[in-house]
């Protein structure tokens, strides 16, 4: 079944073709031709119109991207330089740091031996005085007349002089 639109231009094209004249309908129909040709070439225009439009303003969208990319590209590498240079520095510091730990360590070696040595000298030279000490054994040997000369076993002489003096 026909639309009510479909059936009235039906009507219509009935009631006008049989109006016109022969020589309008060939104009008619040339008419229609050419308008039919018109409005393909202008489809095709306004296609290749819009093509152009499209690729020109993707091109200038590709250029923008690729401006954007290398800014981008720039932040990451300039990012990636500075952790680096950052990390670089972090390493020296704690190279030089376990250098003066070191260096200080080796200082500190060398005054706990010569603190070492002297208290071995100091326990060698006691070891050989140790022969001359008094024990239950020889205190009477080693202590006698001749090792307190008699001026220092006279306490009150000592003391005297000692007045005198001062």
């Amino acid at each position: 079944m026909l639309s009510r639109t479909t059936f009235m231009r039906r009507c219509f094209a009935l009631r006008w073709s049989k109006f016109q004249i022969p020589g309008e309908q060939r104009e008619n129909k040339d008419y229609k031709r050419k308008m039919a040709e018109t409005r393909k070439r202008m489809r095709v225009e306004y296609d290749k119109l819009q093509t152009e439009a499209e690729i020109r303003w993707l091109e200038e969208y590709t250029k923008q991207q690729e401006v954007k990319w290398t800014r981008d590209m720039d932040k990451a590498r300039t990012a990636i330089c500075r952790i680096s240079a950052q990390a670089q520095k972090q390493l020296d510091f704690v190279r030089e740091r376990d250098l003066r730990m070191a260096e200080r360590g080796k200082i500190q070696t060398v005054r706990e031996a010569q603190k070492s040595f002297e208290r071995r000298l100091m326990l060698d030279a006691m070891e050989i005085e140790r022969t001359n000490w008094p024990t239950k054994d020889n205190y009477q040997r080693v202590i006698s007349d001749v090792s307190f000369p008699p001026a220092l076993v006279d306490n009150e002489q000592y003391l005297e002089r000692l007045r005198t003096v001062l």
